[in-house]
């Protein structure tokens, strides 16, 4: 252990008489003329007065109210034939997944169902909720939870005093390879049952 000692001292005393040395400049040098985002953003808000803040700040209050209010569509067409298809949720990991600690939980290559563990207890409707009939026959179908593709669905919340979703940029009509509204999603065994249904 002394031996080491003296080692990791003589160590220490060989990095103190290090010193730095202006070796000088070699090529051509340019001054850093781009301003952070940061500095951009606050110069031009100091340039602002308060009543074009208030402005600035309601403007972006209401672009964000109508983004929710009243989303873009989704863009599925109205069901013409009845279609019925089913959309299996196994996936094949690429790589360990792990929980909070590192633990593995699933390994590499394993194949998963999530509905082994996470079951769809109800019944997903999707449909558009500006179409009278869609809303008749989503209202028809007694339970079931209410996801538009189109539509307003803070007003048809209020309107019809139950939770209403909205399938956002249609990421999950577009997972489960809906093409057409309205359709239905429930769990049969380990596999999403999906039916596009026509309303005449």
């Amino acid at each position: 252990m002394g031996h080491f000692l003296k080692i990791l001292a003589s160590f220490g005393l060989i990095i103190t008489n290090l010193q730095a040395k202006d070796l000088g400049v070699y090529g051509n040098v340019f001054p850093i003329l781009e301003t952070s985002l940061l500095e951009y953003i606050k110069g031009k808000m100091k340039n602002l007065s308060e009543d074009d803040l208030v402005r600035l700040q309601t403007e972006l209050q209401d672009k964000y109210i109508k983004r929710i209010s009243e989303p873009p569509s989704v863009g599925l067409l109205a069901c013409k034939s009845y279609r019925c298809f089913y959309y299996d949720p196994t996936i094949c990991t690429s790589s360990d997944i792990k929980d909070y600690e590192g633990k593995i939980i699933v390994a590499k290559g394993t194949s998963y169902n999530p509905l082994k563990v996470f079951a769809l207890n109800e019944t997903l409707l999707f449909f558009d909720g500006e179409n009278p009939k869609h809303l008749e026959w989503a209202k028809k179908q007694n339970q079931g939870k209410w996801i538009l593709t189109n539509g307003k669905p803070i007003d048809l919340e209020k309107a019809e005093n139950r939770p209403v979703y909205f399938d956002q940029m249609g990421k999950i009509s577009k997972q489960l390879g809906i093409q057409a509204i309205p359709a239905q999603v429930v769990q049969e065994d380990l596999r999403l049952k999906i039916e596009e249904v026509p309303c005449l």
